[in-house]
């Protein structure tokens, strides 16, 4: 009595453990649900279900009891990787828009095609197929610029410098073209300078250390004074 109690009861508490996957299997005809409980293993839930009809006849350990409860732990496990969320997907590329006064962003997923993400974007967007597609290929040439940017291998610096903050080394680059109060701004940011007092004392003088250098590259070369080696007498005309 004890022992069917026990029994009574453990079948009791799995059923009302929650059902985290259910498939239906064809047995003799009849279609029973394979279920799998939360905390519950693979192969105890194909095991549980081959008890529960009457498939182990030829005892559990038999090549074709371990074959069954093989493929139906296997049914289990792709159906619960199937009921994963994907992860989400890696924006690449955001380009922002506006849009009839309305601030929106056109992105490109990693691996997608530049045509997919132009659709994807038009087809949530609340706009006539008229504009639609007179849109369509300017944002398949911005989004292709913008790729090719990305794509564009590194610039190297057309110079460099190093200077020395709080004890602290640090490189101060230039870009060919760029602006030196912008890239004193940028170089402030890396370094993690913040404090409004020392940035004005810092920018001013990043960029004009740039300027100073660049000036001296596009300074004309002077031609450098010839020095006499040797000389030698010329006589014209009879005159020394």
């Amino acid at each position: 009595m004890k022992l069917t109690l026990l029994v009574s009861t453990l079948a009791a508490s799995l059923c009302a453990g929650e059902v985290l996957v259910s498939l239906p299997v064809n047995v003799d005809g009849n279609l029973k649900n394979l279920q799998l409980l939360r905390g519950e293993t693979f192969e105890r839930a194909a095991l549980s279900f081959m008890e529960l009809n009457g498939l182990v006849a030829d005892g559990v350990e038999s090549q074709r009891s371990q074959d069954v409860i093989a493929q139906l732990a296997s049914m289990l496990r792709e159906k619960v990787t199937e009921q994963q969320p994907a992860p989400p997907k890696e924006i690449v590329v955001t380009v922002p828009l506006t849009i009839d006064g309305v601030e929106t962003s056109l992105t490109l997923f990693r691996d997608e095609p530049i045509s997919d993400a132009v659709s994807r974007f038009l087809r949530d967007a609340a706009l006539t197929e008229e504009f639609k597609l007179e849109a369509a290929p300017q944002l398949l040439q911005v989004l292709a610029n913008k790729v090719a940017e990305l794509n564009a291998p590194a610039q190297e610096p057309q110079f460099s410098f190093g200077i020395s903050i709080d004890g602290q080394s640090a490189v101060v680059q230039h870009f060919q073209g760029a602006d030196p109060l912008v890239e004193a701004r940028e170089f402030a940011a890396r370094v993690g300078v913040t404090d409004e007092t020392f940035l004005g004392q810092l920018l001013p003088t990043v960029a004009k250390e740039i300027q100073k250098r660049i000036d001296e590259l596009t300074q004309p070369q002077t031609t450098p004074s010839q020095t006499e080696l040797f000389s030698v007498p010329l006589t014209v005309n009879n005159q020394a």
